[in-house]
Order: C-alpha cells, then sequence, then structure tokens
C-alpha cells in the first residue's frame, strides 16, 4: 500500500511539474516525465496500472510511431530512440492521477505559468529577445520597437501558440462560467500571445473552433458574449500593423519564400510518395532522417523551380530546413498510409469520446471538458510537425 502511495505521490509531482513546464520550457519537460516514469513503473510492479478504453487514441499515435521504427530505412536506430513510449508518457502520468482536489491545484498552477508564458512572448515580441537572454544580452543595443520577433520562453512560436491557444478556451470557458476574474484574465493574456506568435494556422484553427462553438452550448446568451468579445478582440487585433502585414503576406504569397518553399515540401512529399514502392506507401520511409534523405533533395529541386515563376530569392544553402513543414504531408512520407490512417482515426475517437463526455457532464467538468476539445480544434490546424 505505501508503494503504492508513493507511486501516486510521484504522478502528482509530476503533472505539476508539467503544468509548470509545458507551458515555459520543453527541455524541462523531460525531467517531469522521468519522475512520473518512475511512478508508472511502480504502479506497474504492484498490478495497479490498468489501460482503459479511453487510452485507445493515444494507443494509436503510439502505434504509428512504432510501426514508422519497425519499417523506417534505420529501424534499429529509431526504435532505441523510445519516442512512442516517451512522448506519450504525460497523458498517462496525469489520467492516472487521483481525482478531486488535485486536478483544482494543478488547474491553478496551469493557469499561473501560462500567464508567465505569455508574458514572455509579449516580451520577446516588443524588444525582440528570449526572455531568457535577459542576463547576457547588450542591453544597450534592445529597443522598444512596435513588433519583434515570437520567442517566449520555449523559442518556438508555434509551441507557444497551440498551448495559449488552449488556454484561451479552456480558462476562458471556465471564467465566464464561474465568474472567475482571474481565469478571464488568464485567457485574454493567452489571446494576445496567440496574435503576437502570428502562427497562420492558429489564427484559422481559433476562427474555426469558434463556428463548431455553439454546438457543445445550449446555452444561446453564454454563446453570444463570447463571440461579442471574440469579435471585439478580433477588430482590435486586425488593426494592429504587424497581422495586417501578416494577412498581407498571405494573400501575395507568390512573393513571400517562405510560403514557396512549404509549397514545395507539399510537391516534394506527393511525389515521393507517388515513386514510393507499395511497401513504403503503406509504412512510409521512417522518423526523422530515414525520410528527411529522400525528400530533401526532391524539396530543393521544386524550390528552383518555382523560383523561376515567382519572384522569390534563388536556391541558396540554408535557404531551406531541411523539414516537412506539415504534419499530414510529413506523415504521408514517414509513416505511409497506415500511419496517417491511424492518427486520423485516433483524432476521431478523441472528438467523439471527447463530445460524448461533455454531453454527460455538467459545471465545471463541462467548461474544461469543452475547451480542451475546441483547443484540439486549433491544434489540427496547426498542421508543424512539433506540435501534435
Amino acid at each position: 500500500m505505501r508503494l503504492t502511495n508513493n507511486a501516486f505521490m510521484l504522478l502528482f509531482i509530476s503533472s505539476i511539474l508539467l503544468a509548470v513546464f509545458s507551458t515555459v520550457s520543453i527541455a524541462a519537460d523531460n525531467a517531469a516525465i522521468a519522475i512520473g516514469a518512475v511512478g508508472l513503473i511502480l504502479l506497474i510492479l504492484k498490478r495497479q496500472f490498468y489501460f482503459k478504453k479511453c487510452d485507445a487514441p493515444v494507443f494509436m499515435f503510439q502505434l504509428q510511431d512504432f510501426l514508422a521504427s519497425v519499417f523506417s530505412l534505420n529501424p534499429l536506430h529509431n526504435l532505441l530512440n523510445f519516442q512512442y513510449i516517451w512522448h506519450f508518457l504525460p497523458y498517462y502520468i496525469t489520467s492516472r492521477v487521483n481525482k478531486g482536489k488535485a486536478y483544482e491545484t494543478l488547474l491553478k498552477i496551469l493557469a499561473v505559468f501560462i500567464i508567465i508564458s505569455a508574458l514572455g512572448l509579449y516580451f520577446s515580441a516588443f524588444f525582440g529577445i528570449k526572455p531568457s537572454d535577459i542576463f547576457s544580452v547588450n542591453w544597450h543595443l534592445v529597443h522598444f520597437g512596435i513588433y519583434g520577433g515570437p520567442f517566449g520562453f520555449t523559442g518556438c512560436a508555434s509551441y507557444s501558440s497551440i498551448m495559449l491557444s488552449f488556454g484561451v478556451f479552456i480558462f476562458g470557458l471556465l471564467g465566464l462560467y464561474k465568474r472567475n476574474v482571474f481565469y478571464i484574465i488568464v485567457a485574454l493574456f493567452c489571446f494576445g500571445g496567440v496574435v503576437l506568435a502570428q502562427e497562420r494556422q492558429d489564427w484559422v484553427g481559433f476562427i474555426a473552433a469558434l463556428i463548431v462553438l455553439p454546438l457543445f452550448f445550449k446555452n444561446r446568451k453564454l454563446v453570444a458574449l463570447i463571440y461579442f468579445t471574440v469579435i471585439v478582440l478580433l477588430v482590435f487585433a486586425y488593426n494592429l500593423s504587424f497581422v495586417k502585414q501578416r494577412i498581407n503576406q498571405t494573400i501575395d504569397f507568390k512573393s513571400n519564400a517562405a510560403i514557396v518553399i512549404r509549397f514545395a515540401m507539399i510537391k516534394g512529399s506527393i511525389e515521393v510518395f507517388k515513386e514510393a514502392p507499395i511497401y513504403r506507401k503503406l509504412f512510409g520511409y521512417g522518423p526523422g532522417e530515414s525520410f528527411k534523405s529522400k525528400t530533401y533533395p526532391v524539396i530543393i529541386k521544386n524550390y528552383n523551380e518555382l523560383s523561376k515563376i515567382y519572384p522569390v530569392p534563388k536556391y541558396y544553402p540554408g535557404l531551406i530546413p531541411n523539414v516537412i513543414d506539415n504534419f499530414y504531408f510529413k506523415l504521408l512520407v514517414s509513416s505511409g498510409l497506415i500511419g496517417l490512417g491511424l492518427i486520423l482515426g485516433a483524432f476521431f475517437l478523441i472528438i467523439k469520446n471527447n463530445i460524448k463526455a461533455i454531453k454527460k457532464s455538467a459545471g465545471e467538468q463541462k467548461m474544461i471538458l469543452s475547451g480542451i476539445t475546441l483547443g484540439i480544434c486549433v491544434l489540427r490546424f496547426n498542421w508543424t510537425p512539433n506540435t501534435i
């Protein structure tokens, strides 16, 4: 019994650290996961760990990663990375924490640190430096500007943006339901961070989540209040110069090298998939360098061809990153049709299970589940590979 209690205590400590670090430090997440992993091992040894029906979508994610590694060009290397286990431990850790006041505590901790995360993004946006560099930068060279760069504490605008998108919906709905001023302030800070990060796919996902919002609530007054608040904020955001510039860059994509590079990536992914033998069409070339070795030369070739059509810079070393900056096309090449099917099926199950749970729940629990589900809607529009 004592060993079991210690296991649950480790899971709770790990969950607290994940609530802290997931918003401000991607690297520190590993320490939190390691603590939780020990707790899970103890539960397994005491035969207190059980798989649940709701674990199925996460298992499908893991199976996709595992199969991609097994059938990759370098299976031993990819299998020994253990990414198909490690990346998904946070789910098993947090879902096995004892219910009750633990979740309320975790929610408050997450609220505090997601505000800190938003403030870090504000700081770097207006001063152009990472918050972690404040002790090493030459301050006489730093100046306040309208907009610098979206680094935040994590150093990754896409990651910060998706975390803050979840914060908007979770704490926004909770704040409105509980009439909790602090949670509403958290949601507003998160919304500002989503705007400052300038991740266009998150903006599209955010609007898509708002469109489906009425499906989750029968309370028309609550929905109307949310719509009114968000529309006011969106009108204000649109009048910011850097937002207009970002939107205009998207409209005038032909002269935007970053977008043309993405066209080259998508076109290259399709070409590599078409030319692959049936075996690779089903299972892909594998994660990491396995698929990159196949796609990168094709992407460069495609960009060179597109640069003759569009007024973008000619190719030079370092211009094009060795990635596929689209989650679904990356999956097509790295995991094949089977992997892509597993991921799409997993997301379908998550949404389906969440909607069922929302219908059966009420009050605060319903707000949290609705906020998470709407956040997942935003997540699926954020097609950058690292945000899964």
